[in-house]
Parts: C-alpha cells; sequence; structure tokens
C-alpha cells in the first residue's frame, strides 16, 4: 500500500505513518477462531521539488527505511 502526502515533508509524512501505525496496533480484529490484534511496518521516502524519480525507487527507500 502507498500514501500519497503531496506537500508533506518528510518528518510530517513520519509522524502520519506512525499515526497508522498506532491505530492498527490498537485495533483489534474480531473472527469465528477469535479476537486478534496486527502491527504494521512503515517506512517513509520522500522527493524535493522537481526531482525526477522512478515510483519503484521511492518505494525502495521507504521498504529500507
Amino acid at each position: 500500500m502507498a500514501v500519497w502526502l503531496p506537500g508533506a515533508q518528510a518528518e510530517g509524512a513520519a509522524l502520519i505513518a506512525d499515526v497508522i501505525r498506532r491505530a492498527v496496533e490498537h485495533t483489534s480484529f474480531e473472527t469465528d477462531t477469535g479476537r486478534f490484534n496486527v502491527t504494521v511496518s512503515i517506512g517513509v521516502s520522500s522527493i524535493d521539488d522537481g526531482q525526477d524519480q522512478r515510483f519503484e525507487d521511492l518505494v525502495n527507500q521507504a521498504d529500507n527505511a
């Protein structure tokens, strides 16, 4: 999954990523076999205005963060 945050600086994007991570962590899921929780790992990648970068490169940077 990717989230595009136009105009956000890397620090702001990292804060948003942490809000999403915490929300998922504190959400319980109920199934026929019981309740469970999940966690997620989120990486952040950014580019500067006018910088030309492929989407795949941004995803790889986020994966390595």
